[in-house]
């Protein structure tokens, strides 16, 4: 399996202005009404596959064993001509029988149950996208489809190897791990393990199950991420937009260059990974913040607005909820008794967009 990536570590060079402009931030911020790169736009532009008619990438060459595990990786500088596809049209393509997506189809399944014999715990709540352009609030619910799901596998596939030839190089990497969750025996790690319908997912346990992982570690030291089902892995196919896999490739391209000797150091690597992990921390409850926000004035202006939500957990004195189409959770207060996954009306009583609250009750 060939994993292409795009390459602006061709282009960047580490402590470079650009590069520790994108070290201060971290990682690209996504509000609903505009989006800040790490990354200047020029160089996005053209360095993102399938932009222009050849992209530079870095490719990872795979050979899978029986099981799915990988036994051998090739890293190597790459030019490719790149044919966009929504996932819509991927899935579309899928269902019409398209040979290609089938055969990484079949590898995506066999990969899902190798994580998940090592212990992966799948987690599937709604996703909401929001766009805000001018006065205009718009809630998108964000499908799942298949073609999302083999894009994934192949992203965690290229961690995976990444890491593995890494380690086996001794290169100061930035390796992705996890401590094992702490779950309830009972608890499913899948809705296969479940038997749950695929259109009725049991959001009540997708969130016992968030509930219950710990936080995922990025430094040098190379661990398991128990979430993920994965003795190596880490983050490498999103450089244009997060700072520990530019670091990544940074590392990998000054090893392809000039062997160990050409690449920061392991107290570089680490110096840098904290300080990425910062500012992703900081853009990540940057974007929390605007969502909420944003959600709050869709709801100050629109009083009447009455929703579907879904009981994820219940409390001795109230429930927490995922209201779906704003993709937001938060705490009912009723003295109704409900039931776990049970579908209620609510309205919001109270949005303050001064004290970013909002107060839901049965409708």
């Amino acid at each position: 399996v060939w994993v292409h990536v795009a390459d602006p570590a061709a282009f960047i060079a580490p402590s470079s202005p650009v590069d520790t402009e994108a070290l201060s931030r971290g990682a690209t911020l996504y509000l609903p009404e505009k989006i800040v790169p790490m990354l200047p736009q020029d160089t996005i532009l053209r360095l993102g596959l399938g932009i222009g008619e050849t992209s530079p990438a870095l490719s990872f060459g795979i050979k899978l064993g029986e099981d799915g595990s990988p036994v051998e990786t090739i890293i190597v500088p790459s030019t490719v001509r790149v044919t966009r596809l929504s996932y819509e049209e991927g899935d579309a393509l899928l269902a019409a029988g398209d040979k290609t997506l089938a055969s990484l189809d079949a590898v995506a399944r066999l990969r899902h149950r190798r994580r998940l014999s090592n212990g992966a715990v799948d987690i599937d709540l709604p996703e909401t996208s929001m766009k805000v352009e001018g006065d205009d609030i718009r809630f998108l619910t964000i499908p799942t489809t298949r073609a999302a799901e083999i894009v994934r596998e192949m992203m965690l596939l290229a961690g995976e190897a990444a890491a593995r030839w890494a380690y086996e190089r001794k290169l100061p990497f930035t390796y992705s791990s996890q401590e094992a969750p702490q779950l309830p025996k009972d608890l499913p790690r899948s809705d296969e393990d479940a038997g749950a319908a695929a259109s009725q997912p049991l959001l009540s346990l997708q969130y016992q199950r968030r509930k219950g992982m710990k936080a995922s570690i990025v430094g040098t030291e190379c661990l398991a991420h128990q979430g993920l089902g994965l003795s190596f892995y880490s983050q490498v196919t999103s450089p244009l937009r997060r700072y520990q896999d530019l670091l990544a490739h940074h590392q990998i391209r000054a090893y392809l260059a000039a062997g160990i000797q050409g690449a920061l150091s392991a107290d570089e690597v680490s110096r840098r990974c904290i300080l990425a992990g910062q500012a992703s921390a900081a853009t990540r409850q940057a974007e929390r913040d605007s969502r909420l926000h944003w959600i709050t004035c869709y709801l100050t202006k629109h009083p009447e607005w009455k929703g579907e939500a879904r009981v994820l957990d219940l409390r001795d004195r109230d429930a927490w909820i995922i209201v779906p189409s704003l993709g937001f959770e938060t705490s009912l207060r009723t003295r109704r008794s409900l039931e776990l996954d049970e579908t209620v009306t609510v309205s919001a009583t109270r949005a303050s967009i001064a004290m970013h609250d909002i107060t839901f009750d049965l409708a």
